[in-house]
């Protein structure tokens, strides 16, 4: 099923005859066309039973045309603004009920399109891109190599006396040397700033004796990857130990559940992992065991105590457990799994605890 047939599923499932579409990631999916500006409302796609339409400003106009050749370009200016072209289209195709992405389209654009079109149907869509194709699971694969080969080239550089700032910058260097970008900024984390799930990476000096928690992705023709290694420099104690692998043996049995169970829950699968960190003693993680991951870092499915998602064939997600010691330390793994004929873990870096 193409990505514009995903799209026209949508109707028949909301009863539907068209669907107004304005957030640029979603645009990219359905049409293929990227180059838009994701602040700039610049063009928009609407959907209907017969075909696809792309709206966008001169701008863009013959890139979106040898882009998407599948859709039927329709080209903005100072004369035909994009509520009078949906105007347009529905009058020529009779469309009645128009759906519009909720969680995108502003009150002020809302109130300008229902000036035109009153019978609009809020939809979500936030879900149209959780099953991936062959070719999306190849683009995040790659991304993942990259990944991993970034992580192996920056063990060489880790040592007393960088800062977290400058083995970012150096990952994050590797990365563009393999002609792709980050997915997101890189987090590098030093000893008590590792209990801080989402710190930002700061001058702080690496001294010995401590963990170093690298969490950084990949985007490799618009798909991300997501990542996350913890390791120790310095002689590291039992307890020490004892926490890194309680981490890594939490994520080996949430993802031993994947593997071994039909329609894995999702929520059970955060659940296996969480229940056993805190078997050890430690406390539960702050966060989901999980999500999604494709065109962004998080969308579906995911992976929570509150998740009501069904892993299926065609998902592409991480699993990453940690423990987190307020004011002394933290250790996280995370590794991305695709559910094809079986889940198959596509970041491939040792999990094994290293110490430099």
């Amino acid at each position: 099923m193409s990505h514009i047939e995903k799209a026209q599923q949508i109707l028949l499932e909301n009863n539907l005859d068209g669907l107004f579409i304005s957030s640029p990631l979603q645009i990219g999916y359905v049409t293929n066309f990227f180059g838009i500006s994701p602040t700039e409302r610049e063009s928009f796609v609407l959907v209907t039973k017969n075909a696809c339409y792309i709206l966008t400003s001169p701008l863009y106009f013959e890139d979106a045309k040898k882009t998407s050749p599948d859709c039927i370009p329709v080209e903005l200016s100072v004369d035909v603004s994009w509520v009078e072209a949906v105007e347009q289209i529905a009058n020529k195709e009779k469309l009645q009920r128009i759906g519009f992405e909720e969680y995108n389209l502003t009150v002020s654009e809302y109130k300008y399109l229902s000036s035109k079109q009153p019978n609009l149907t809020p939809v979500t869509i936030k879900n149209l891109r959780e099953i991936k194709d062959i070719a999306e699971i190849e683009a995040i694969k790659k991304a993942c190599q990259i990944g991993d080969e970034a992580f192996t080239k920056i063990l060489d550089i880790i040592k007393p006396g960088i800062s977290e700032k400058d083995i970012a910058f150096q990952l994050e260097s590797i990365i563009r040397d393999n002609k792709s970008l980050p997915s997101f900024p890189t987090i590098v984390a030093f000893g008590p700033h590792a209990a801080v799930p989402h710190h930002r990476s700061s001058d702080t000096i690496l001294e010995k004796n401590n963990f170093v928690l690298m969490d950084f992705g990949v985007q490799f023709e618009n798909y991300c990857s997501d990542m996350t290694r913890t390791i120790y420099v310095g002689h590291i104690s039992d307890s020490e130990k004892k926490l890194y692998y309680t981490v890594k043996d939490a994520q080996q049995k949430a993802f031993e559940y994947v593997q071994s169970t039909n329609n894995p829950n999702a929520q059970q699968a955060d659940k296996i992992a969480r229940d056993y960190i805190v078997s050890q003693g430690y406390p539960q993680f702050p966060h989901s065991l999980g999500h999604g991951i494709g065109l962004e870092v998080h969308e579906a499915p995911s992976l929570s105590p509150y998740s009501k998602d069904v892993l299926k064939p065609g998902m592409v997600f991480s699993i990453e457990p940690g423990i987190y010691i307020p004011n002394n330390t933290g250790v996280r793994i995370e590794d991305l799994v695709a559910i094809s004929s079986s889940p198959t873990l596509l970041t491939l870096s040792s999990r094994d605890l290293i110490i430099l």
